[in-house]
């Protein structure tokens, strides 16, 4: 998958935009993307941000979000990142508001549910992404200390979660199969 930088950036600041002061934490504005992308891919078949995964300690991490929350945007992008995101130490701020015109409606479906099941778990973000699968198939490598990173499959995301009180993806499992299948035949995948 190739990154979408504007449409992270915007992503981030509507994100931004549902905080207090237009400032979030990083970890969990890592999280409430990793379970935006989860939803799209799930319901509608496509990444919003067409980022790279890895399953770190904390979980999922986006590794361009990161970057761009980190201030660390390469070439074209740098100027486009740093004219919206402002970042901290341990937070990033959404300093103007933009317009958003590179999310679709759909896009924003995903984030605002991925926002409100960060809100039903902020106390224990961490833990919720531990309860995927796609992150928990990586977990023994992690706890041993062989890795600190292991490149995530985009395909696993497909997966149930391992306790189906925690999908907060409204799509029929028939959707999602298909939407998996789709999204398995595609070249961009297979680049991958």
């Amino acid at each position: 998958m190739n990154a979408d930088t504007r449409k992270i950036v915007q992503a981030l600041c509507y994100i931004g935009s549902k905080c207090r002061n237009r400032t979030i934490n990083k970890i969990p504005a890592l999280k409430i993307v990793y379970l935006a992308d989860r939803y799209h891919l799930r319901k509608f078949g496509t990444s919003i941000t067409g980022d790279e995964y890895y399953a770190m300690e904390k979980g999922p991490v986006p590794s361009v979000t990161k970057s761009i929350m980190e201030g660390r945007a390469e070439g074209p992008s740098e100027e486009y990142a740093k004219r919206y995101i402002v970042s901290g130490r341990n937070s990033f701020c959404a300093k103007i508001a933009t317009n958003f015109d590179e999310l679709s409606r759909t896009d924003i479906e995903a984030l605002d549910a991925a926002y409100d099941t960060y809100r039903d778990h902020c106390e224990d973000i961490v833990t919720f992404t531990h309860r995927f699968q796609e992150w928990k198939r990586h977990q023994s490598l992690l706890d041993s200390g062989e890795r600190k990173r292991v490149r995530m499959s985009i395909a696993d995301f497909f997966e149930p979660s391992l306790f189906e009180s925690d999908e907060y993806c409204p799509a029929p499992q028939n959707v999602v199969d298909m939407n998996r299948d789709n999204y398995l035949s595609t070249p961009e995948y297979m680049r991958v």
